[in-house]
């Protein structure tokens, strides 16, 4: 999040985050929740690809013409969290 979304000292209402400054030679904290969200955000992203390409009509339309007949397959924010709950047993 950039510093234009922020509400006072906090970047949400009724949350706890602080503001914890990185540059390029000194990344932030490792953090596991983070990387567990990662390796599930990929798995996500890899399952959908794999799961779109396995799909019978693939073959038969443009990538286009496939994503708006099946919308469940795009790489969307709401279809990553589907699968990153489905898969890998992240809850809201």
């Amino acid at each position: 999040m950039t510093a234009q979304y922020a509400n006072g000292d906090h970047w949400h209402n009724h949350c706890k985050c602080v503001w914890v400054p990185t540059w390029q030679d000194a990344p932030a904290p490792e953090s596991e929740t983070m990387i567990r969200f990662a390796e599930a955000s990929d798995g996500a992203r890899q399952y959908l690809l794999a799961a779109r390409r396995a799909h019978p009509d693939w073959a038969s339309f443009s990538p286009r013409k496939f994503l708006r007949k099946h919308p469940e397959f795009s790489l969307s924010n709401k279809n990553l969290t589907r699968v990153m709950r489905e898969q890998y047993g992240f809850a809201h």
